[in-house]
């Protein structure tokens, strides 16, 4: 609905443009699309035409999570929160106040949405980069590392090759924001003829600080 789909567009292109700094390739774009055959208030998210999650929110209410010191039950309609799986209510504007005194953790319902598919995105991130995708990161480091960038793609490394490891390691949920990193390492690497799945096995731990870095404040 309009009174959802203004914030909602802001907060995805705001989600759309942290991870793709925090994995290392532009995201391709979300396309937000009616759907007359979905329950009113229900919502979709799909990569291709494959449905990856769903659930629903409600306009113009607000969805509150409990916390440790949230002892007094509140009025509204009780269900599990969709990311992480906890139970919450949806609540009236008017609640608000009364939700945030006893302890609650209050959230838009565009937020819920933004949440699920920020999750969804990092879940499913070897589905979303391909070889044109790759190839943007590829160019924009060769503008600052030329020599390095041509001395292993596609001489030592294929794109495609190269797009197949990468894919390995963001299914095990590790940033490719290091490319310049990758290039080198796959550079002292060859010769080797190594396999995808060996060769993903050997960058694996000069990425893992960059994945505990995410984790990490």
């Amino acid at each position: 609905e309009d009174e959802v789909n203004g914030p909602l567009v802001t907060r995805i292109a705001g989600v759309r443009k942290d991870i793709s700094k925090s994995l290392g390739f532009v995201i391709p774009s979300v396309r937000i699309k009616d759907d007359l055959n979905l329950e009113p208030n229900f919502y979709q998210i799909k990569i291709g035409q494959r449905i990856v999650a769903e659930d629903k929110v409600y306009p113009g209410r607000l969805l509150t999570i409990p916390t440790g010191d949230s002892a007094i039950a509140l009025e509204g309609e009780k269900v599990i929160e969709p990311t992480f799986g906890l139970e919450a209510y949806w609540i009236t504007e008017q609640q608000r106040t009364l939700a945030e005194a006893r302890g609650y953790v209050v959230v838009e319902p565009e937020a819920v949405i933004t949440t699920q598919l920020s999750k969804v995105i990092e879940q499913n991130a070897h589905e979303l980069i391909g070889q044109d995708e790759l190839k943007q990161v590829i160019d924009r480091l060769a503008e600052a590392s030329p020599s390095l960038v041509e001395s292993v793609v596609p001489k030592l490394v294929p794109l495609h090759n190269l797009t197949a490891i990468m894919k390995k390691l963001l299914e095990e949920q590790i940033p490719i924001n290091d490319m310049r990193k990758i290039l080198e390492v796959l550079a002292e690497l060859s010769g080797s003829n190594m396999s995808i799945d060996d060769t993903a096995e050997a960058l694996r731990p000069y990425l893992i600080p960059l994945l505990l870095q995410r984790m990490v404040p």
